[in-house]
């Protein structure tokens, strides 16, 4: 092994070049993210810094940043009471790592958790990433149902995470291509979303054997809301059949829809919650489960077994520190109230959008600070990209609609390959209703200036190269 070249320091680091900067990403990373990132016009952002909504570019310009890092940046970007919590942890040299003591700040956490969630949900499990949360859930309910029970009852069109357990229960896009999932096909029963019916079915075919059902009160993909009353519903089929029942909101939880958690709006509280993301203030990474001290005593309530569930940094202090303030900025500021009537201003926007340009808004989705706009593709948009398959149309004329705005607006969208017709808006909770006018304008704007031509140029300026590596990714 040759000795190590001279390595890069932060303060360099700062300061190095974005075209050297992305050689290296290119080089150590991912060159074929960084490829489709040049695509959507992301690439070659160089931005500075970043506050709120905004992120300040190098050529003086600003970009409103509406897709909140797909959910961790509810309170926007660089909040300042989440950057005072951190230096008020370096301020008095935090401990951060105790791994054979109790940690005062999880305490606390822990503590403000069960207050906003009450006591069906009063006892919390610290992970990382929403992943690692949900197969935290997973083990936590197959561990008190017994080894009898050994299905999952999941939804078409789910994602609960790229973990390699998490994969065998994700039902959109194409994740698992390629991977031996942690569990087998026969442990996942896998029933439409939002189809009660469905699910008493496979409840009823399957009853004695379903560890628990995991469900997102929302679909994070596709921005499916399911019918008033569902989640009622699936908690009454699954507390009938002795079956636990896990919400992950991972994605969408923490004011996002108007309520501090969506599943509020059925009053259904479940078993087990997950969420993370928007927890950690745009800043730290954390998740958790939240769920009843009886259920957490019958997986980890004997010494031998309470270590079972520990995680090296889940809940270190200074993630948990701005979870805590992160909780009390959103109770304080009633970011779900502001949330639901900012979503609802949205809405009736996307909404006028929608009645103007029928030809192509198929419909508008979502509830609060999370709406999706449904794309109809027409064939002159079909034709434009050539002979290529339905999906990949579908995902180049996203990406078309994705640098259109971030051009010409300077407005910074996203969707998913898993559903790329699906355009989604996820504004910072902090975002002003200014800022929302601003992007329904620039929508307006977007479609007056006519998504074929907007897709034609698209696809003219990107070359065969490009809509190849769109393609490649089928």
């Amino acid at each position: 092994m040759s000795p190590p070249q001279r390595l890069i320091s932060l303060q360099q680091a700062f300061e190095i070049p974005l075209g050297k900067a992305n050689q290296y990403y290119s080089r150590h990373v991912n060159d074929k993210l960084l490829s489709l990132y040049s695509i959507l016009g992301t690439g070659n952002l160089e931005y500075t810094s970043a506050r709120g909504t905004e992120l300040k570019l190098a050529d003086g310009t600003t970009v409103l940043d509406f897709t909140s890092a797909l959910g961790s940046l509810s309170l926007g970007h660089n909040h300042p009471r989440i950057a005072a919590a951190e230096r008020a942890c370096h301020d008095r040299e935090l401990v951060d790592m105790m791994k054979v003591g109790p940690s005062r700040i999880q305490g606390v956490l822990a503590y403000n958790i069960a207050q906003l969630l009450g006591p069906e949900l009063d006892t919390t499990i610290f992970c990382v990433t929403g992943a690692e949360a949900v197969e935290a859930a997973m083990k936590l309910c197959e561990i008190v149902q017994g080894p009898k029970r050994r299905k999952f009852l999941v939804a078409t069109g789910s994602f609960h995470g790229k973990s390699h357990t998490t994969l065998s229960i994700t039902k959109s896009g194409d994740y698992a291509r390629g991977v031996l999932c942690g569990l087998p096909p026969e442990s996942v029963l896998e029933v439409p979303f939002g189809d009660a019916d469905a699910a008493r079915e496979a409840i009823s075919a399957h009853s004695d054997s379903i560890v628990a059902a995991i469900l997102e009160p929302i679909q994070g993909q596709a921005v499916v809301v399911p019918p008033a009353g569902y989640l009622n519903e699936m908690r009454n089929l699954c507390k009938d059949a002795g079956i636990l029942l896990v919400f992950d909101e991972t994605k969408i939880g923490l004011c996002r829809t108007g309520r501090m958690f969506a599943y509020e709006w059925d009053a259904a509280a479940p078993d087990a919650l997950v969420f993370g993301k928007a927890l950690g203030g745009g800043k730290r990474a954390i998740s958790v489960v939240a769920t009843s001290r009886e259920l957490f005593r019958k997986a980890y309530g004997k010494r031998q077994s309470c270590a079972l569930q520990t995680t090296t940094f889940g809940g270190i202090g200074e993630s948990c520190a701005a979870a805590i303030e992160t909780l009390n900025v959103m109770v304080d500021q009633e970011l779900a109230v502001q949330a639901e009537s900012k979503g609802a201003h949205l809405y009736a926007g996307l909404q006028r959008i929608q009645e103007r340009f029928p030809a192509f808004v198929r419909e508008i989705r979502g509830r609060g600070m999370f709406q999706g706009i449904h794309l109809r593709l027409q064939p002159r948009v079909t034709a434009a990209f050539g002979a290529l398959d339905t999906k990949t149309v579908k995902s180049a004329t996203a990406a078309a609609f994705i640098n259109y705005m971030l051009r010409k607006h300077r407005i910074l969208l996203h969707f998913l390959d898993s559903d790329p017709d699906v355009i989604h808006i996820m504004p910072p909770l902090t975002a002003s209703t200014e800022e929302l006018d601003r992007l329904l304008y620039a929508l307006e704007a977007t479609f007056e200036a006519g998504l074929v031509r907007i897709a034609s140029n698209f696809a003219q300026h990107l070359g065969d190269q490009a809509l190849a590596f769109l393609k490649s990714r089928e």
